[in-house]
């Protein structure tokens, strides 16, 4: 596959998992003072925090570490999750993969998942100086954000996919479709995407991926079985920072929709 851009690589500072006894909203765990986090007060005694931090881990090991630690400390009866992933981008486009095991454990404790991006490693080490009030808040919401659903392969042709899931792609192309380039495609492609869906909040991540959720959920077999052809299938989630720090949240619902068609997701970020 052919791009114009340079790898990319996100450096994982830490995964905070808090378990609750009672469903808490996600926003109520995180206070932006000095770029960091603080447990917030009144949910001390009926929560259980797990932290897994270390720049060196990918996303996959830190979920690992935080699944040992709920084993160990059996706290089997607190089954409500929220999820805080933070991290730094190495370049102005950063990309990373939550698999779809990760989402199943989030899925099992009706988790949700706050994903918080730093623009570099240096501005989350400069804390007090980057302390957030309210006005700043709103700034650290993206810019622009879309959901697509994306399937490949070096034999794929487009129509037997709009066939297979009753739905009109956003683009296609099959392998030897000159490409923009002007060399042909090597494998075929069809995604599916809410860019240009109107009446949905460009900043909400969670009504972008509602809105292909809803068209898509009757089609998880049929997706099922594109996999089992040896097509890959990914959601890709776009988007545009609006400041140095940049979050979007998932509730527990988008997270149990998503983990239902184990479908990996791949974050793209931009600042």
């Amino acid at each position: 596959m052919k791009t114009k851009s340079g790898t990319t690589r996100t450096n994982f500072i830490s995964v905070n998992c808090l378990f609750s006894e009672e469903p808490a909203p996600i926003q109520a765990l995180v206070d932006w003072s000095s770029g960091g986090f603080v447990f917030n007060e009144a949910l001390k005694n009926t929560c259980s925090l797990l932290v897994s931090s270390a720049r060196s881990k990918s996303l996959e090991q830190h979920f690992s570490t935080i699944q040992e630690q709920w084993r160990i400390d059996r706290i089997e009866a607190q089954k409500y999750l929220n999820v805080i992933v933070r991290a730094s981008a190495t370049c102005p486009n950063t990309k990373f993969t939550i698999s779809h095991r990760e989402l199943n454990f989030l899925s099992r404790h009706d988790g949700a998942l706050l994903l918080e991006i730093w623009e570099s490693s240096e501005l989350i080490a400069s804390g007090p100086d980057l302390t957030m009030d309210r006005e700043e808040l709103r700034f650290s919401d993206p810019y622009l954000v879309y959901a697509k659903l994306r399937i490949a392969g070096q034999h794929l042709e487009p129509e037997d996919v709009t066939s297979a899931l009753k739905l009109e792609p956003s683009w296609s192309w099959a392998p030897g479709d000159i490409d923009p380039w002007n060399e042909p495609y090597t494998f075929g492609a069809w995604s599916l995407s809410t860019e240009n869906a109107k009446k949905i909040d460009a900043t909400s991540l969670e009504q972008h991926c509602v809105y292909l959720l809803d068209l898509l959920y009757g089609q998880r077999s049929n997706l099922r079985r594109l996999r089992e052809q040896g097509f890959l299938c990914q959601f890709v989630i776009f988007w545009e920072a609006n400041y140095y720090v940049t979050k979007t949240i998932l509730s527990s619902d988008v997270v149990a929709k998503l983990a239902s068609f184990g479908i990996d997701i791949i974050c793209d970020v931009y600042f």
